[in-house]
């Protein structure tokens, strides 16, 4: 196995393989396709096996298009939605 050093903690927060376990549980089937809100390493190399991955990595921009909004439909474009 290849030792990756890291030089800070966010740098091995980010790339933590561990932060998936919450993401097995969500139980998403290979092939769906994947709507990803967040920009964590671990997490889009663990979505992106699965299916799909479609990834906004700014929260800033999916605010700044919800703020006037209560709620966001993805009619039948997603399988999954998943936020980090």
């Amino acid at each position: 196995m290849k030792k990756t050093k890291y030089r800070t903690f966010d740098e091995v927060y980010e790339n933590y393989e561990g932060r998936n376990n919450i993401l097995i549980a969500l139980s998403i089937k290979k092939g769906s396709n994947i709507l990803y809100l967040g920009n964590n390493k671990a997490h889009i190399r663990f979505l992106s096996n699965l299916g799909n991955l479609c990834i906004c990595n700014g929260i800033d921009q999916l605010t700044s298009i919800t703020e006037s909004f209560d709620t966001i439909i993805a009619d039948r474009f997603f399988d999954s939605i998943v936020w980090n």
